[in-house]
């Protein structure tokens, strides 16, 4: 993937261009509830656009997730992203896609 964040992992990630990648392109898991993404284009990426599984809990806000494979936004595993003002669309899958323990917040997202 384009980045992955892990293990409780910290960080602020402003205005990337996260493309291509053979995997997800932003990859967040385990409890990293510190991490923030802000006005990143997340694009046409194998899989997803951002992955956030076994319990991760990132904000991510402004920016787009579009044709990306998969979906733009997978959410699994007890994790609980919390989107604002994100454009997500032309994916070739779905645009967001949560599996059965899967939560979140999308606020204001096209």
């Amino acid at each position: 993937c384009g980045i992955l964040v892990q293990d409780n992992a910290r960080g602020t990630f402003t205005g990337n261009d996260v493309a291509k990648s053979g995997l997800a392109g932003i990859a967040i898991s385990t409890q990293s509830s510190e991490a923030m993404f802000r006005v990143n284009t997340v694009r046409e990426n194998k899989e997803a656009g951002i992955l956030v599984f076994n319990g991760g809990s990132p904000v991510i806000s402004g920016g787009s997730l579009t044709q990306n494979v998969v979906a733009g936004l997978v959410v699994m595993h007890r994790s609980t992203p919390r989107l604002s003002s994100v454009m997500i669309h032309d994916n070739i899958g779905c645009g967001c896609l949560f599996d059965e323990e899967g939560r979140g917040e999308l606020r204001l997202c096209e």
